[in-house]
């Protein structure tokens, strides 16, 4: 059985998500904290040949080497101990872009327009701003957003 070499990553446009660099990513935080990659393995619900090999693509796209490997053992190269701290930041902001976007489409989460009529309604702005509704501060995302804009008077 031939080993197959790690297939290098395809060109992303400017402006898309990588979603595959971001699977990546994480496996490299749980090799890094795990140490070898067969432990790892288990905790990502992934066999240790197609987690290594992941590795070596994440690397090949990053053009560096992550981890020393030797028959002693894996342990994090000067590379990959930079990397590490800022890969749980990392973690942590797709996780609450993620709560977000789960808000957003759920209807917890969004933009309301209200249509002022004279500036006096604008002076009240802050107000409507603290407004909850009786019931419905459990459904408030953390994505709520309030827009005042001049309303066109209807053409009767």
């Amino acid at each position: 059985m031939t080993r197959r070499a790690a297939r290098p990553p395809r060109r992303i446009q400017r402006g898309t998500i990588d979603f595959r660099l971001i699977r990546q990513l994480w496996m490299f935080l749980a090799v890094a904290e795990e140490q070898p990659f067969g432990r790892a393995a288990p905790r990502l619900r992934i066999s240790q040949p197609p987690l290594t090999e992941q590795i070596k693509v994440l690397e090949h796209a990053l053009k560096l080497q992550s981890f020393e490997r030797s028959r002693r053992g894996t342990k994090l190269s000067p590379a990959g101990t930079a990397l590490l701290p800022g890969v749980p930041q990392f973690a942590e902001q797709v996780e609450r872009l993620e709560s977000v976007i789960r808000e957003i489409a759920a209807g917890q989460s969004g933009v309301l327009h209200i249509g002022a009529m004279t500036s006096a309604m604008r002076a009240r702005a802050a107000d409507i701003r603290n407004l909850t509704l009786p019931g419905q501060v459990s459904r408030l995302g953390t994505c709520a957003l309030l827009s005042l804009e001049p309303a066109v008077p209807a053409l009767i």
